[in-house]
């Protein structure tokens, strides 16, 4: 109770307080990289409209290239909107279809390629809700793909039928959205109407980028 305080006494715990914060830098860096952050350097490589695995596809067909790369634009900027993953519906935009590499586009052809280019497992569960017919629709990624490659494949065809056409974008967005919601097949999923009404606005906003598509 007599003693003086000096510089001294402090020396040890604050010596040990850097060192803990160090610690917990290091810790949390690996935890951020291993478990939050695992697949980012995978996306990246997968979602390079160069990847490898692209340039088989475009070799295949150059027609089924380009209809990822639209799929996957506009997958991707509705994901950012909504604050989903925009990572996975993107990649899953680029490869709903490559399957087609082996052949048909089945659950079976897309898994094996899946597997073999080490997808990350959120992209491999929203592409087997989309290419097995077997699956239920139900995660809000896969219906952001599905209304994604609705879109295109419809402008895609109405520009091979007349590729001067001037196409009223917002009606034709309406008609896929009311067939789509006239059906069972987005009954008892994730997605909410808000959300529905909010993807519907982010298609008709991208008018300007369908002109890219003739």
């Amino acid at each position: 109770s007599r003693e003086k305080l000096a510089a001294e006494q402090f020396t040890i715990p604050a010596f040990n307080t850097v060192i803990c914060c160090v610690l917990l830098l290091i810790i949390l860096k690996a935890f951020s990289s291993s478990v939050i952050h695992k697949d980012q350097e995978k996306y990246m490589e997968i979602n390079d409209p160069e990847c490898p695995l692209l340039v088989q596809l475009k070799d295949l067909s150059k027609e089924e290239y380009y209809h990822a790369i639209h799929t996957a634009y506009l997958g991707d900027r509705i994901a950012k909107r909504l604050q989903l993953d925009d990572a996975a519906v993107k990649a899953c935009g680029y490869y709903h279809r490559i399957g087609k590499l082996r052949g048909e586009n089945t659950w079976e052809n897309v898994s094996i390629i899946c597997d073999e280019y080490h997808f990350p497992a959120n992209t491999k569960r929203i592409l087997k809700e989309y290419v097995d017919g077997s699956e239920k629709v139900v995660s809000k990624e896969t219906i952001i793909v599905l209304f994604a490659d609705c879109i295109v494949s419809s402008i895609l065809y109405l520009f091979e039928k007349d590729p001067r056409a001037q196409l009223d974008y917002k009606k034709l967005i309406d008609t896929v959205f009311k067939k789509k919601l006239e059906t069972d097949e987005l009954w008892d999923n994730e997605i909410s109407l808000a959300q529905l009404y909010e993807m519907k606005k982010i298609f008709v906003e991208e008018k300007l980028y369908y002109d890219f598509l003739r």
